[in-house]
């Protein structure tokens, strides 16, 4: 069940990263300001919508299944979804000149996300023997920290040069993808085989 999720969560990542690396600098060089707000505008509506729906997908499978879906990823959806908000509105209201808070904001929603994780398996893993994996609480600890240091490394450089929030940015990029990487080779069923109705 997880499958169509990280499914989603996928390809709305792999479509940021090809917009930030291609699509907004053509935009900028081939573009009046007036159009080139009325692209961000438009990309980031989509957006919200995208997050919105995967959200919603969550809650409807909780509805019909109580904890198909488990309460840390449903408030990282939402998480998403306020993320996605606030850089709709910052747009709407022309405060596009920096957008470094709002990534600061996003590396922040991570570290609670893995954070929680973290806490919630190993809550479970003192009360249930055996329920998780001693190196997987361990893993969901070093992700939490590296998502921590990953906030504070973006704190470090909000004030500084443009070339080092970039370095930053793309460090979060790469954290990311990271993640959902591990996801889908985690969910990826033993024989590597996935029948065509998981997609």
């Amino acid at each position: 069940m997880r499958s169509p999720m990280v499914r989603i969560n996928w390809y709305f990542l792999l479509g940021a990263i090809l917009a930030f690396f291609f699509g907004w600098p053509l935009v900028q060089a081939n573009t009046q300001p007036s159009a080139r707000n009325d692209l961000q505008i438009e990309y980031a509506r989509a957006r919200v919508a995208l997050t919105e729906i995967t959200l919603q997908q969550a809650q409807g499978m909780n509805s019909r299944v109580r904890g198909a879906v488990s309460a840390n990823v449903v408030n990282e959806y939402r998480r998403d979804v306020d993320v996605a908000r606030r850089h709709l509105d910052s747009l709407r209201a022309g405060d596009d000149s920096d957008q470094f808070p709002l990534w600061l904001r996003r590396a922040e929603a991570n570290r609670q996300s893995a954070e929680a994780r973290w806490k919630s398996a190993k809550a479970v893993h003192a009360r249930v023997r055996g329920a998780f994996d001693s190196l997987e609480v361990r893993r969901l600890e070093l992700q939490a920290n590296l998502d921590r240091l990953l906030v504070e490394q973006g704190r470090a450089v909000a004030d500084g040069p443009r070339n080092n929030q970039v370095a930053w940015q793309l460090e979060v990029l790469a954290s990311e993808t990271q993640r959902l990487k591990d996801e889908v080779q985690r969910a990826q069923p033993p024989g590597g085989y996935y029948p065509y109705y998981a997609y």
